[in-house]
């Protein structure tokens, strides 16, 4: 029965990987985890990292879609603190650097949340040789704390709901086969435990047996 119960959460898995790949695939690992940026008021911070799945780089995203290809980051963001001003912007972690966003988001006590979605061509320079291989947030001048979620970054020049990368589905996945596995083992264990302290159990009454008999005899 157990059996039964992991090969149909392989299945529902698989059917979920299959539709993640076909557009809208996620091209970041871990975004299911938000990340939050702790406000110092200075220039150049970065928090967030969130790295391209495969390993890849952004010459190797050049390479898949082409120079007419497109890529499109789209994110929820919230800002808290009893203070809140200065800026922040997603931004690659090497090479390109830039081009993920037209511009900073200015963040303060009238603008504390958002969505955001932009698209960059791959033609941009810098694209075709780039060695980034993720991304990261800047802030700047930041007072106040902010928290990004439902990050995605697509290919073509449509941003669509969020999912998760097919390789993170592939992880939670196996993390919970590897959980129903061990609560097997522990079962079996345990009625092994029980089987051979019944084993005991009778074998001990029938040698008590055998004793009064011989006694008797």
């Amino acid at each position: 029965q157990a059996r039964k119960y992991v090969d149909e959460a392989k299945k529902d898995i698989n059917d979920t990987i299959k539709a993640l790949a076909v557009g809208g695939r996620n091209l970041l690992l871990g975004t299911e985890n938000s990340a939050t940026g702790i406000g110092t008021n200075s220039i150049n911070y970065a928090f967030g990292n969130y790295y391209l799945a495969g390993d890849k780089n952004v010459s190797d995203l050049y390479s898949k879609y082409g120079s007419s290809g497109y890529l499109t980051i789209s994110f929820d963001w919230v800002a808290s603190g009893s203070t809140i001003s200065g800026t922040f912007i997603p931004q690659w972690v090497g090479n390109p650097w830039d081009g993920l966003a037209e511009s900073s988001i200015k963040v303060s006590s009238t603008n504390s949340s958002g969505h955001c979605e932009w698209t960059v061509a791959l033609s941009t320079n810098g694209y075709s040789s780039g060695d980034a291989t993720g991304i990261r947030f800047r802030q700047d001048n930041l007072q106040g704390n902010i928290t990004i979620s439902n990050l995605k970054l697509e290919s073509g020049n449509k941003a669509t709901d969020w999912t998760p990368a097919p390789e993170d589905v592939v992880l939670d996945y196996t993390t919970k086969d590897n959980e129903i596995k061990e609560t097997i083992t522990q079962y079996k264990e345990n009625i092994n435990g029980h089987v051979s302290k019944l084993q005991t159990t009778a074998q001990t009454a029938v040698d008590g047996l055998k004793t009064k008999i011989s006694q008797t005899d």
